[in-house]
Parts: structure tokens; sequence; C-alpha cells
């Protein structure tokens, strides 16, 4: 489960809403749950959404995509 599927339940809100929330398909939430990427725009409007930083929201599939060097 990433980090927005998480923040998105622990508000007790559907894909659906959270999409209307932040004026985006409830498609491209599916989407980003997945990891399978996004706009920025679209980043910013859904933290904006869930009221946390970007950060916080897609933190985890930054790392996945990007590991740090030991």
């Amino acid at each position: 489960m990433t980090q927005l599927e998480l923040l998105r339940r622990q508000r007790g809100l559907r894909q659906a809403d959270l999409a209307e929330m932040a004026g985006v398909q409830q498609s491209t939430i599916s989407r980003m749950e997945r990891g399978e990427g996004g706009t920025v725009s679209n980043a910013l409007r859904v933290s904006k959404a869930l009221g946390a930083s970007v950060e916080d929201v897609f933190g985890d599939l930054v790392s996945d995509a990007h590991p740090k060097a030991a």
C-alpha cells in the first residue's frame, strides 16, 4: 500500500472523493496509488487536498524509484 492510499484511507475517503477534492479524475488517483506516475501538478493538487506535503504523500514512491546510494 502506498503512502497516498494509506493517507486517503485514514481520512475515510474513496478514490472518487479525493479525485473530486483535488480536481482530477478518479483514474488519476488509481494510477498514482499504483505508483504508475502522474504529473507534478496533479501531485500538488492531491497533496493539498489531503492537507499534507508532497513528500509525505509521495515520498515512498520517490524513494522506491531512486534508492539512495550506500
